[in-house]
């Protein structure tokens, strides 16, 4: 299952990548995004499609509800 973090914090991103780590996902099933146009482009890509989004409530340019409404 590929996963999508998305957070404008890269310590918070390297945190999740560890605890997803111990639950078995390798390195290369995990995308990052750092802000709102990076996640909807990556969840619209066909190509690697994402089994589970992990986002922050408010990431820059667009809260995480409203992000939400918008996918």
């Amino acid at each position: 299952m590929r996963i999508l973090l998305a957070d404008d914090s890269q310590a918070m991103r390297a945190v999740f990548r560890e605890v997803f780590a111990k639950l078995g996902h390798a390195a290369a099933d995990i995308a990052e995004a750092q802000d709102w146009k990076e996640t909807s482009a990556a969840l619209r890509n066909p190509g690697e499609p994402i089994g589970l989004v992990v986002f922050d409530w408010d990431l820059p340019g667009m809260s995480g509800g409203l992000l939400m409404q918008q996918l």
